[in-house]
């Protein structure tokens, strides 16, 4: 990701100029003001620019078209999501972690069920988790809610350091299982390119504690947020540069399962 932020050498000087004096002028004021908000939004879009990519890791994880990140095939040649993952240890006996259909709580159980008997690289039988987490676009956060909620209370988020009530209403006891409703603002949402990251009938499960241990997903940086400041000896406009490299991508599909929602 790269941006920068311009200004006139007129501008500059006449701001420069200003500084000097006692006081400064209102409208020096709201320069100085408007470049300030021009490169904390600078900052912003790298911020969403990695949660966007971030994000394309699970909304492209159907299809196996891409070389490496967002879209490419897991180690064993299959896309994320497959029926199809090959379990190293047989070489031939498959794992599923791909659903078909809406969210419901048939098939909510039914993701559960895939992750619970899920098997590792050995062939053994994964670590059970103690919580899920269920992930959601905003528009499907209601219904979400209402799977989840079906009587049923919400369960202390047990082990957690925060017990504010907004973790606490996220974590429910459902069905004999403790799920947390995450809902992913930057699912079904415009990219920078101009494309959708996902549908808002996207949903996963994650078992969050394998998935931490096996380093299922990993944001890679080749060098995080730096900012340089430049001046152009052509145009003598001086600019504000951010530029940021890294990717995002995915090792282990044992730990989730997802559906299009279709």
């Amino acid at each position: 990701f790269g941006g920068r932020v311009a200004i006139s050498k007129p501008l500059r000087k006449w701001i420069e100029a200003s500084q000097t004096s006692a006081k400064l002028s209102p409208t020096v004021k709201s320069e100085l003001g408007k470049l300030t908000r021009d490169v904390q939004r600078l900052i912003n879009a790298s911020k969403i620019t990695r949660n966007e990519d971030c994000t394309k890791v699970l909304a492209n994880g159907f299809t196996s078209a891409a070389a490496y990140g967002a879209g490419s095939a897991s180690p064993d040649g299959e896309p994320l999501f497959s029926n199809s993952h090959i379990i190293k240890s047989t070489g031939a006996t498959t794992n599923d972690n791909l659903v078909t259909g809406a969210l419901t709580q048939t098939k909510l159980q039914e993701a559960i069920g895939l992750l619970r008997n899920m098997k590792d690289g050995m062939g053994r039988t994964m670590k059970r988790a103690s919580s899920y987490q269920l992930i959601v676009a905003p528009a499907g956060e209601a219904d979400a809610r209402k799977i989840l909620n079906d009587g049923s209370k919400f369960a202390a988020s047990v082990g957690d350091t925060e017990t504010n009530n907004s973790i606490t209403e996220n974590i429910f006891a459902w069905d004999g299982f403790r799920v947390e409703l995450v809902v992913l603002d930057t699912l079904n949402q415009p990219s920078a390119d101009g494309s959708t990251i996902g549908s808002d009938t996207m949903w996963f499960v994650v078992n969050r504690e394998a998935a931490k241990e096996m380093e299922a997903f990993k944001f890679l940086s080749l060098y995080n947020d730096e900012m340089t400041m430049y001046v152009d000896d052509a145009t003598k406009v001086m600019y504000f540069d951010l530029d940021l490299s890294f990717t995002c991508d995915h090792y282990q599909p044992e730990v989730i399962v997802g559906s299009l929602g279709v």
